[in-house]
């Protein structure tokens, strides 16, 4: 008999769950219930973080053996418990593909600005400045006002000018004067969103440039390239194995090679300035991206659609509501959710490996050294292309892949 149950509810297994059990249940719920796809529900990143918990009691055998016998008061992790994003994110790639693609950030983004949209306006604030009992002059709580809210100051000065100065703003209400203050939070966040964007392009950028140089800094002459070659196969036939690492493989290699060829052809001048084929991979490039952000958008509302029928008919229930039955549209569910989350990943996988390409490529070094670059890229991108799963390898790495194609047939 275990002292709790709580986290073993969370994940909707008994308490004599299997580690793989465990595994699997967490994977569904955290894709059911992440807040991406619940946007509607306040507590959707709560609830997504408790179960990120539950799964990292449940998976560690001696903090589970304490959650057993002690509770879970007395079997928390030493170092804390782990964002419930970062343990999502090992979904697609985990730390294996940290190296060539850095860290997922669309989640992350998602949640952040949910948590400042749904911030209410605190109840204690009084309705405006001027309706506080504070004794301080007037002229400095509205330089204080207009620093801490510019969106405010702003619309007031505008209010002002229509009017020509003759006649005084009315005060913003606690709602308006929050508003301000979620703006100004947003557009803060925006700033540090495309800031932490530029270091993971740098990062990645120097990453790749690196790699390349085991092939760039020979003479690369056929035995060069052939060890080249069985280097990167080695490292893609590990990455392979990862959640989604094959899915990730080949957007890497279709991005390479396009950005490849593109600079390459781009050196033969057919077309005015600019080479034919050049010409040609932009526009493959750009009825890409096109149909990927089409495909993106119509799965994220196949994958709320989905959620939100599952518990309509778990609300209603009924004779038809069977185990078998609620099994069924939790599994077509999570993998509509999963189609979601994985093309979402995969179109913020391209643009950031494009400019990633587009930074090793287009430097300040010599020609002959970006070509070199170009070359030994093409190399990595074949590879990766040309690695597919055998017979070999452990079934349960699939487990997404075979949701994710199960939603995709229906």
């Amino acid at each position: 008999m275990v002292e709790e149950t709580s986290y073993y509810e969370l994940l909707g297994v008994d308490e004599n769950a299997t580690a793989l059990e465990i595994k699997k249940a967490y994977r569904k719920q955290a894709i059911i219930h992440h807040p991406d796809k619940n946007l509607d529900d306040p507590d959707a990143p709560i609830r997504f973080q408790e179960i990120g918990e539950a799964y990292q009691v449940l998976s560690d055998p001696a903090l589970r053996k304490k959650y057993d016998t002690l509770g879970k008061e007395h079997a928390k992790p030493e170092a804390g418990f782990d964002d419930a994003l970062e343990l999502f994110n090992k979904i697609f790639g985990g730390d294996a593909f940290q190296d060539w693609v850095g860290e997922i950030s669309l989640f992350k983004d998602i949640i952040a600005i949910m948590e400042i949209k749904n911030r209410e306006s605190d109840p204690e604030e009084p309705e405006s400045p001027s309706q506080s009992s504070t004794s301080r002059p007037p002229q400095f709580m509205v330089t204080d006002q207009s620093q801490e809210f510019p969106e405010e100051a702003r619309a007031a000065r505008r209010a002002r000018r229509r009017s020509g100065g003759s006649k005084a703003v009315p005060p913003m209400s606690r709602e308006a004067r929050a508003e301000a203050r979620k703006k100004a939070e947003l557009a803060k966040y925006e700033q540090e969103r495309q800031r932490a964007r530029e270091e993971r392009v740098e990062t990645l950028s120097n990453n790749l440039i690196r790699k390349l140089s085991t092939l760039t800094d020979t003479k690369m002459k056929a035995s060069d390239i052939r060890r080249f070659q069985r280097s990167i196969q080695g490292e893609a036939e590990s990455l392979k194995l990862e959640s989604f690492g094959l899915h990730i493989l080949h957007t890497l290699g279709d991005i390479y090679l396009s950005r490849s060829h593109a600079f390459l052809d781009n050196s033969i001048p057919v077309v005015g300035s600019i080479g034919f084929c050049a010409m040609f991979n932009y526009v493959i490039e750009k009825t890409t991206d096109i149909t990927e952000t089409w495909g993106t958008l119509s799965c994220a509302m196949g994958a709320q659609t989905a959620v939100k029928q599952m518990h309509k008919a778990e609300e209603m229930g009924g004779d038809e509501w069977t185990v078998e039955r609620k099994a069924e549209i939790e599994q077509l569910t999570t993998g509509k959710i999963l189609l979601a989350c994985w093309r979402s990943t995969k179109l913020e996988l391209r643009k950031i490996i494009r400019d990633v390409c587009d930074r090793v490529l287009n430097g300040d070094e010599e020609y002959d050294l970006q070509k070199r670059r170009a070359e030994a890229l093409i190399v990595v991108g074949e590879v990766f292309n040309s690695t597919y799963r055998d017979s070999t390898d452990d079934p349960s790495d699939n487990i997404y892949e075979t949701l994710l194609y199960g939603a995709s047939e229906r």
